[in-house]
């Protein structure tokens, strides 16, 4: 039986190392799965992701604007913000931006989506960009330029569905904003209604006969007061 070299051994280990490593990297990052509207382009993996319960984005809509140094119209969005980040697999080849761009129009109009903007080209506009903190910091999209990008908006069940996609340096970026009202946690005191709607407000405080002491029943009012 032939014996291996000590230096082979070390260079095999080494080889499947790096693979393991690569394999590793190259897989979905925790906690991030593809949004239930589309599917991923094939050889594509989850680098990122983020989302916000409640925040605000603007989307690009319309055509740049010559007059007005290629800008385009934004439409702010307000409600459940995602990211995600897809990026290509090591060796893959990778798909043209009109491919993914044609790809994700194709499936929204498949799935009753609207093409609301659709950007050919390396800035082919400008658009204003919303960003939203996210645990100390800003949500990683957007920088104004459009790349191969396309906004699309969808109208279900009560709930508007805007999407946007585009071309990255390394795979696509694509951010979705579910439209919908806001939770409203904070509600006005009714003493505070009252007052500002008729300048005045009458309480009624009942005291003990002949003292100067509020009867219990009337210490809730003293604690709204």
């Amino acid at each position: 039986m032939k014996k291996i070299s000590l230096k082979v051994l070390i260079f095999a280990v080494l080889v499947f190392a790096i693979q393991y490593i690569s394999f590793a990297q190259e897989e979905d990052a925790e906690g991030c799965k593809d949004h239930p509207l589309f599917n991923r382009m094939p050889n594509y993996y989850l680098g990122s992701c983020a989302k916000l319960d409640f925040g605000s984005m603007k989307f690009p809509v319309g055509q740049p604007d010559p007059k007005k140094d290629n800008n385009i119209k934004s439409e702010v969005v307000e409600g459940k913000i995602m990211v995600f980040n897809y990026q290509i697999k090591e060796g893959s080849t990778p798909p043209s931006g009109l491919q993914i761009m044609r790809n994700f129009q194709n499936a929204g109009k498949q799935n009753g989506g609207v093409i609301l903007g659709e950007y050919q080209s390396w800035c082919a506009g400008q658009y204003e960009y919303t960003g939203n903190d996210i645990n100390g910091g800003t949500i990683p999209f957007g920088n104004r330029c459009t790349n191969w990008g396309t906004t699309i908006k969808f109208a279900k069940n009560d709930k508007e569905i805007w999407v946007y996609v585009q071309l990255s340096d390394d795979g696509y970026d694509m951010v979705i904003a579910e439209k919908e009202m806001m939770v409203q946690e904070i509600k006005a005191n009714e003493m505070f209604d009252a007052l500002n709607k008729d300048g005045f407000i009458a309480l009624y405080i009942n005291f003990e006969s002949g003292k100067a002491e509020i009867k219990p029943e009337s210490q809730p009012i003293i604690e709204q007061m």
